[in-house]
């Protein structure tokens, strides 16, 4: 759309889909989460094996097309949470007789280890060239009404996606932003105009990532696993500050999860009303 000279366009209707995906999900946070956390009161011993094969077969069914890169993470991971004392037999594994290993390694170490650093070093040695774009204006500011009622359906379709998709452990907005542009893309009767400026290409992934990072929040306050490298940092942090993710959390701390909430919907309606006017202003230079 920049190099069809309709950049204003696509950044005033991406903010504005970004806004009602985010929206969309708060509201399915709401409707989901209780139940959720008291369907989690319930677990026993049986429920929660079988909340880790899921968890482990969910890694499995998002690592296709890199399928060794998928199992080897997953034994990676298995591997380091067998570090420690056996707390039936009482044997050390894998502590190498090192006495700091008898307490197994922190899951906040883990998470700062693998995401944050991770992150930093990927924007430090990521070959990120800028590309060269057509035109010398961002053309009109605002989208056209043909534009909106192009991108109604999309946005509404995507929400869920994102939102559902988000609730699954590991699965991110990434996954949901190409599977909700992969599946606008095959209802569409203009197929071809993707990815040469059609809206629908633009506003669906952004509904999707929207309401996938309210989504991924689901599993991290109901049942404490994160759904996303970003919850799982959150998760770190409040276990930090001793504040400990669970079902229980709906009834010790409901201030804090209706706070979050309230935080997330502040925020979206904040996001939106900063960007827009931003776009207005910076088109003057």
């Amino acid at each position: 759309m920049t190099k069809n000279g309709q950049a204003g366009q696509a950044m005033s209707i991406a903010a504005i889909a970004s806004l009602i995906g985010g929206v969309m999900a708060i509201f399915g946070f709401i409707f989901l989460a209780i139940p959720l956390a008291n369907f989690a009161l319930n677990f026993g011993p049986a429920e929660y094996l079988f909340l880790f094969f899921f968890a482990l077969s969910a890694v499995v069914a998002l690592s296709i097309g890199n399928m060794v890169k998928g199992f080897i993470t997953m034994f990676l991971g298995l591997g380091i949470s067998t570090i420690g004392i056996d707390l039936q037999t009482g044997v050390h594994r894998h502590t190498f007789d090192i006495p700091h290993f008898t307490e197994g390694i922190s899951f906040v170490v883990i998470i700062i280890g693998i995401y944050a650093i991770g992150e930093v070093l990927y924007n430090m040695f990521a070959n990120k060239q800028p590309k060269d774009v057509d035109g010398k204006s961002i053309g009109s500011k605002w989208f056209t009404k043909d534009q909106w009622k192009r991108s109604i359906a999309p946005i509404v379709r995507s929400g869920p996606i994102g939102f559902f998709l988000g609730v699954l452990p590991g699965s991110g907005g990434t996954i949901s932003s190409l599977l909700a542009y992969s599946t606008e893309k095959q209802i569409s009767k203009n197929k071809k105009q993707f990815g040469k400026g059609a809206v629908e290409g633009l506003v669906a992934p952004e509904s999707a990532n929207s309401s996938a990072a309210v989504g991924s929040l689901i599993p991290m306050l109901t049942m404490a696993i994160p759904g996303s490298a970003t919850t799982a940092v959150m998760l770190g942090a409040l276990v930090m500050i001793g504040i400990t993710p669970g079902p229980l959390l709906f009834e010790n701390s409901p201030d804090l999860v209706w706070t979050l909430i309230n935080s997330m919907f502040i925020g979206n309606i904040i996001l939106s009303s900063l960007t827009l006017p931003w776009l207005v202003f910076s088109s003057r230079f």
